[in-house]
C-alpha cells in the first residue's frame, strides 16, 4: 500500500510535464553555444523558472501564458543561435573596436 500512495505522490500534473519538458529542451537548445556563453545562457534560463517556481497549481492560465511565452522564446533561440549569441556575449570597449578598424585600414 505504501508504495503505491507515494508512486500518487510523485505523479506529476500535465501542466507541470510540459513545464519540465520546455526546460530540458532549453537547455539542450544552449548546447549550440560555446562553453561560456552556455554557462550564462543556462544559468539565465534557471532564473527566469526559479522565478516563477511558485506559482501556484490553480493559476492555470499564468502557466499556459508563460508556456507559450517559453515556447516562443525557444522557437527564436534554436532558429537564430548565431544572431541571438550577442545576448550572453561580453560587450568590447570601444578603444579596442576602433583600434581594430584602424589597423584594417592601414593594411588597405
Amino acid at each position: 500500500m505504501a508504495s503505491t500512495t507515494a508512486q500518487r505522490a510523485k505523479r506529476l500534473s500535465g501542466l507541470q510535464i510540459q513545464v519540465l519538458s520546455l526546460y530540458r529542451k532549453f537547455l539542450r537548445a544552449t548546447a549550440k553555444f560555446d562553453q561560456e556563453k552556455r554557462i550564462n545562457m543556462n544559468s539565465y534560463i534557471k532564473q527566469e523558472f526559479k522565478r516563477n517556481l511558485n506559482l501556484a497549481t490553480n493559476e492555470t492560465f499564468r502557466i499556459e501564458y508563460f508556456l507559450r511565452h517559453g515556447y516562443t522564446k525557444l522557437e527564436l533561440l534554436q532558429r537564430n543561435v548565431s544572431q541571438l549569441s550577442f545576448l550572453v556575449a561580453k560587450p568590447q570597449h570601444p578603444s579596442s573596436t576602433q583600434s581594430n578598424n584602424e589597423n584594417s585600414e592601414a593594411k588597405s
